[in-house]
């Protein structure tokens, strides 16, 4: 296997093997990684925050690394912390996903049955029928409103 090891501009450590990208970088006694399959495009990061972050992406990288603020309970003030990009885009466009989940608590169907496959089948049906209602709400007021 070929390894080369370098450093970037925000003094991360890269190793490069054949196919895959290793990625660590230290901020504040914290260690960063992210792993970067050239083969696949696929990038995890896992990142520091209060609890440990892990995400996946396509089509979002680590790149631009932004600074944000945090309270350090060990240092008892505000400290910054780097933060790379796939997770800025999370917390971004989280919104949709946790609405849809709530709904679909919400409005559960609850039938039990024996069969394996009817969990998956009523999830569906639940997801389905939250989705069409947010489309509605989203479109009704200009078709009801004549």
């Amino acid at each position: 296997m070929l390894k080369q090891k370098k450093r970037d501009e925000h003094n991360a450590i890269i190793d490069k093997d054949d196919g895959i990208i290793v990625v660590k970088w230290v901020d504040n006694n914290d260690e960063h990684n992210a792993i970067i399959d050239k083969d696949d495009g696929i990038i995890v990061v896992k990142w520091v925050d209060n609890n440990v972050v892990t995400a996946a992406s396509t089509c979002h990288g680590i790149h631009p690394i932004a600074t944000v603020k945090r309270f350090s309970r060990t240092e008892k003030k505000i400290i910054h912390v780097s933060r790379p990009s796939i997770i800025m885009n999370y917390n971004q466009f989280m919104g949709g996903t946790d609405i849809l989940d709530e709904n679909v608590s919400n409005y559960r169907i609850s039938v039990r049955r024996q069969k394996w496959w009817w969990p998956i089948f009523t999830w569906l049906l639940d997801v389905s029928v939250v989705s069409a209602w947010i489309v509605y709400r989203q479109f009704a007021p200009t078709y009801i409103s004549a």
